[in-house]
């Protein structure tokens, strides 16, 4: 097995230990819910003609649903890497 499989593995090795709600919290919702959210009430903002004294009533609701979106973007990032992961760990010599 190459250094670099063996590398893969000892790194989600760890990511197991530390549990699955790190992993949805820094992978879903902070790093993909939370941007999500900001960048499309940006998008929004940009577009539209709406009151600019309602900006954070839309970056709350962006935000939110963005962190929402991110706990079933980790949730399901968690699932699929752990079953590639376990799939890897059955294949080893």
């Amino acid at each position: 097995m190459s250094d670099l499989h063996q590398r893969r593995l000892a790194r989600w090795q760890r990511i197991k230990e530390r549990g699955i709600w790190r992993f949805i919290v820094a992978r879903g919702v902070l790093g993909w819910g939370l941007p999500f959210g900001v960048g499309f009430c940006l998008i929004r903002r940009w577009q539209s003609e709406s009151p600019p004294l309602l900006w954070y009533w839309d970056l709350a609701l962006s935000c939110g649903l963005g962190m929402f979106g991110g706990v079933l973007f980790g949730a399901s990032m968690w699932w699929f890497t752990m079953w590639s992961y376990s799939r890897a760990l059955s294949r080893r010599p």
